[in-house]
């Protein structure tokens, strides 16, 4: 249920990652789903706290 919730949550932040960077998601998918999960996690938490 767990990995459930961080797909879905994965999906939401590439969303924003695409939103903000202009990538597209076909390139940020080539990554596999947990770097890119941590990744997405750390960018996200560092533009809306940082």
């Amino acid at each position: 249920m767990q990995q459930e919730q961080n797909l879905r949550t994965s999906k939401s932040l590439l969303r924003s990652i695409q939103a903000r960077t202009g990538a597209s998601l076909e390139v940020i998918s080539i990554n596999s789903t947990k770097p890119l999960y941590a990744y997405a996690q750390q960018y996200d938490r560092g533009t809306r706290f940082g």
